[in-house]
């Protein structure tokens, strides 16, 4: 079994999982945040727009969370992704609440 997505090219949830712990085993000193995400209404979408866009979408969100350095990212099924990043004080994720897609990707998808 690979340890990666073969959509996303994330790691696996159980691959996830498996570097989580490894990487919280040796660095028992330093304080991480799990951020989960998933896309709201994400069936609709791959109904509209076909499976094969909701395949693309899902590869670009890959691309975008595995370009962040020292950061774990896995695909956790489906639509969902999480990510292990090292906690910094005063970090927000207000960010990621309303995310949107960006006009480059909406041209790509041919979504208004």
């Amino acid at each position: 079994m690979s340890e990666f997505d073969s959509l996303t090219g994330l790691y696996t949830r159980e691959a996830f999982c498996s570097h989580v712990n490894e990487t919280l085993h040796n660095n028992p000193d330093k304080s991480y945040a799990i951020v989960i995400s998933d896309f709201v209404n994400f069936k609709h979408f791959n109904e509209r727009y076909g499976i094969e866009a909701g395949d693309l979408l899902l590869m670009k969100t890959g691309e975008m969370l595995g370009s962040y350095p020292n950061t774990i990212c896995g695909r956790y099924g489906g639509d969902r992704f999480v990510s292990l990043l090292e906690y910094v004080p005063g970090m927000s994720f207000d960010h990621l609440q309303n995310f949107q897609l960006p006009d480059k990707a909406k041209e790509e998808f041919n979504v208004s």
